[in-house]
């Protein structure tokens, strides 16, 4: 169980996961080009307009 969480964790930092709740800003958008924050959970999505979890 620790190997599987440790794991996890490695994948976190690596690929920039970070969780972001629900309301939360999840993108930001500079110029034409829209950067994405962090991910929002299951089973929410990141609105392309508002960038905000909904």
């Amino acid at each position: 169980m620790l190997f599987i969480i440790s794991n996890s964790d490695s994948l976190r930092k690596k690929h920039g996961y970070l969780p972001c709740d629900p309301g939360d800003q999840c993108a930001l958008r500079k110029g034409s080009r829209i950067g994405k924050l962090c991910d929002c959970s299951l089973p929410g999505t990141c609105n392309s307009f508002l960038h905000l979890c909904l």
